[in-house]
């Protein structure tokens, strides 16, 4: 579909480092399966644009964006994308972790 070779584009842009045409062909991906009320394209499409937010350091807006995935493939009954959103979102709370005394 055009909302997976889209995201499949803004992935492979990611790759390269060349974040502003992930973002870019990322939230296209997202505007594209919203419209066709397809959530489980769409959590996909946020778990990859939450690890672009990542990278730019808006972490914020990363977490945000990761937890509205991980929500959408629980709800789903996704389990294998429900798995990999939650590693990410322990990432997060490792990083975000004090370190040990």
């Amino acid at each position: 579909t055009e909302g997976a070779a889209t995201r499949t584009l803004g992935k492979i842009a990611r790759a390269q480092q060349n974040l502003d045409v992930a973002e870019d062909c990322l939230q296209r991906s997202l505007a594209i399966f919203d419209s066709l009320k397809n959530p489980f394209e769409l959590a996909q499409s946020q778990y990859h644009l939450a690890l672009l937010q990542r990278d730019r350091v808006n972490l914020s807006e990363a977490r945000a964006t990761l937890e509205t995935a991980h929500a959408t493939f629980i709800r789903l009954g996704a389990r294998a994308e429900e798995q990999r959103a939650r590693a990410a979102l322990d990432q997060f709370d490792a990083a975000a972790s004090p370190p040990a005394e």
